[in-house]
């Protein structure tokens, strides 16, 4: 009977039991620190940090009855007898004395020096006592792996970072008083936990940090010990722990308290790596300027440290920059800023703008502790481009000649209204003209106050440029299309100029259908009641000649007879046959002069008849948007017949901004829509002067069922059904002359 229990759930019941398929999972969890393979029989440090001792314990059970010896032993993998694994796996203890039916722990320790891969061999023989011949030689065999990691402590936000690589949270120029709130994320990107705290200094208080609640809800600051070396000691508070991947948010906020640039540094301490910190630069400037500009924009590289990098020294973020963006040739562009007053004196100021900017006000006055809204407008001619174009604004101190509470605001957009009498004299009025006269207001009378210029700088940036756009695609063709199917097709457009690009697509007004007769099979399917009864009047086109009214059977005339007509039948038969044959004459004279006036010219499409059925034929997919500069937009065709024929049609693409000499996107679409080949067999088409080829005999509706609309030059009107009447009629139809084979397909 053998003593060792080789059962690997008893003997690393402490840990998780995997096979190779699984282990690349089992690694990614956060409880997972040790964990043995079944098939390669072999147990795994999977998060041992450098210079740390991680300790993993295996059970060593007896089986019999009777108390054992075992030892145990740690040695170099075959054929790596000169890997280096002393002071790395330690074994405790090497010897050990089991009870019968019990077990002994062996404990294993895994201290990496460095940050790779370490490999040994466990094993536990029994001892066998002298003379003992039932005992059998018996042993536990598996091999110890181990890796070791650095802590990764990753600074997410802030991204810029300045030149000796440390990240860097830049604040903006803010009077002393106001302050601002930046984000500080801090992210776990290494496979151990880490734990780490954030040290800051500042003994002005300018700088604070706190807490998110969804990351961390305490945070302690200045809690490192120091030596009297200077030397950082173990710290005195507990650390923050993220495990692998996760991040931890705070908010870094800046209120400065004096007049000057402040740059201080967030050192971010993870366990047992003091010296190795990550560093975080804090950058922020405090000021009292007496001028100052309200709402303007950062500048697209403000926030960027390398940006602003003067030998090493790293600037507040300054708020000075106006974006007009994209902007149409030829069109105005405003933008407005506030400049307000903080001094105890009145302030003058100009702007020393050139075209195409200009502002207004351009000069004027700003009393003490007002403010003036500024618009800036920008209107070019010719395509041009600014990038952080530089504005001056001369500001200075003056004095005016008469107390300054008689002294009105002033500024060069103020005028004055003054009435005067014509110089052009009416001989005959009494009184001479009066005229309207504006000029501008006068500046009031001052004195500048000596060493008090200064100068405000603004940037402007802007694009303007004429919209430009390349089409791969002019013309789009739609094959042996079904009624009902859907058919797509795509095209890309590309911007291939400076500024974004603005479209809308439209179909051209002068859109027509090709001109092809039509399935009635589809066409009776697809039309609906409302659509026929609207279509009426149009329907008069296919009537029948008045020379073959008697080849009309009876019943049909009776069908198409008005309401009125029918209420009153009875007394129509009663009447001689020749009053009735006048009245019939009357009604052909009535019946030609109508389809006269309502059918100018012969209609050969379904769709010049039914144009209802165009809606919706061709559909494209996005109808509007911008194309930014550079890009490309693919767009979506669609094609849904609803019956035969061919068609055609042009979507012009509006597109403003566009250069004088180019020409407006157009794609031109056509579509070709056969029959349904399983449907009822068509009707054979005549062209016009022949004879039929085949005749077809009429026969009367189902019972219960109507004709939905049937008209003819002796009928006065037509029956119209309800839409629960509303059929779908057969091919039957009566026999016509061959001179109105042409018009049979729209017969119901």
């Amino acid at each position: 009977m053998e003593a060792l229990v080789e059962d690997v759930t008893l003997i690393f019941e402490e840990y998780p039991i995997c096979s190779s398929t699984d282990l690349d999972h089992k690694l990614q969890s956060v409880e997972c620190a040790s964990l043995f393979v079944t098939d390669e029989n072999r147990f795994i440090f999977s998060k041992a940090q450098v210079g740390q001792e991680a300790e993993a314990h295996f059970n060593i059970y007896n089986a019999s009855c009777l108390p054992c010896d075992v030892v145990l032993s740690i040695e170099p993998l075959p054929g790596e007898a000169k890997s280096p694994i002393n002071n790395i796996f330690k074994l405790h203890p090497v010897k050990m004395s089991v009870p019968g039916s019990s077990c002994a722990i062996a404990t294993v320790t895994f201290t990496p020096p460095e940050e790779q891969n370490y490999n040994c061999t466990f094993k536990a023989s029994l001892v066998i006592p002298n003379g003992s011949v039932e005992i059998k030689p018996q042993s536990l065999t598996f091999t110890i792996s181990g890796k070791g990691h650095e802590p990764r402590v990753t600074v997410v936000c802030p991204s810029a970072r300045s030149k000796r690589g440390n990240a860097v949270l830049r604040f903006k120029r803010l009077r002393l008083g106001d302050s601002e709130m930046l984000p500080l994320v801090i992210r776990n990107d290494g496979i151990i936990p880490v734990k780490f705290m954030l040290h800051l200094e500042d003994e002005h208080r300018m700088f604070s940090l706190k807490g998110r609640a969804s990351a961390v809800k305490v945070f302690h600051n200045g809690d490192v010990e120091q030596d009297s070396a200077g030397n950082e000691s173990k710290p005195t508070k507990p650390f923050f722990l993220l495990n692998r991947g996760q991040s931890a948010e705070f908010d870094a906020i800046f209120k400065p308290t004096l007049a000057q640039r402040v740059e201080r540094q967030i050192g971010v301490l993870v366990v047992d790596t003091y010296s190795n910190k990550t560093v975080i630069e804090l950058v922020g400037e405090g000021h009292e300027d007496e001028f100052t500009l309200d709402g303007l924009e950062e500048g697209p590289e403000e926030r960027n440290a390398d940006g602003s990098l003067k030998e090493n020294i790293t600037d507040a973020v300054r708020v000075n920059h106006i974006q007009f963006g994209d902007c149409h040739v030829g069109e105005p562009y405003c933008r407005t800023f506030t400049i307000t007053s903080h001094a105890e004196m009145v302030m003058r100021f100009e702007w020393e703008a050139e075209a195409p900017f200009r502002f207004s006000p351009k000069v004027g006055h700003l009393h003490p502790g007002c403010a003036k809204d500024i618009t800036v407008t920008l209107m070019s001619d010719v395509p041009v481009t600014f990038r952080r174009h530089l504005v001056k604004c001369k500001v200075t101190k003056i004095n005016f000649e008469l107390p300054q509470r008689k002294v009105q605001d002033w500024d060069d957009q103020m005028t004055i209204v003054i009435w005067k009498n014509s110089t052009r004299k009416d001989p005959a009025a009494r009184w001479p003209k009066i005229q309207k006269v504006v000029k501008t207001a006068p500046e009031p009378a001052h004195t500048v106050v000596e060493k008090s210029r200064q100068e405000v700088e603004v940037y402007l940036s802007a694009i303007v440029a004429y919209a430009q756009f390349h089409l791969d695609t002019i013309m789009v063709q739609f094959n042996n299309t079904l009624p009902s199917q859907t058919r797509t097709a795509t095209f890309t457009m590309h911007n291939t100029g400076e500024a974004a690009l603005k479209y809308s697509w439209e179909k051209a007004a002068e859109t027509e259908p090709v001109k092809e007769p039509y399935s009635t099979t589809l066409m009776r399917r697809f039309l609906t009641y409302d659509t026929m009864k609207h279509r009426r009047k149009l329907l008069s086109l296919f009537w029948w000649e008045q020379d073959h009214l008697p080849e009309t059977p009876p019943k049909v005339r009776q069908l198409q007879q008005p309401a009125k007509q029918q209420q009153d039948s009875e007394q129509q038969e009663e009447q001689p046959e020749q009053q009735q044959q006048e009245q019939q004459e009357h009604s052909k004279k009535l019946r030609r002069s109508k389809e006269k006036n309502l059918s100018p010219k012969r209609a050969n499409s379904s769709l010049d008849v039914f144009t209802d059925a165009m809606h919706d034929l061709f559909s494209i997919s996005p109808y509007d948007g911008t194309i930014p500069s550079g890009q490309k937009q693919t767009f979506h065709l669609q094609f849904k017949p609803k019956c035969t024929g061919n068609f055609k049609t042009a979507l012009l693409c509006r597109i403003p901004n566009l250069e004088p000499t180019q020409k407006m996107g157009q794609v031109i679409v056509k579509g070709s829509v056969q029959e349904w080949k399983n449907l009822e067999e068509p009707l054979v088409q005549m062209e016009e002067g022949q004879g039929p080829k085949e005749e077809v005999l009429w026969k009367p509706p189902p019972e219960g069922q109507h004709l939905c609309e049937l008209e003819h030059p002796a009928g006065a009107g037509d029956i119209v059904p309800s839409k629960d009447d509303l059929p779908l009629l057969t091919r039957d139809v009566w026999s016509c002359p061959p001179k109105l084979q042409e018009h049979l397909y729209l017969t119901f």
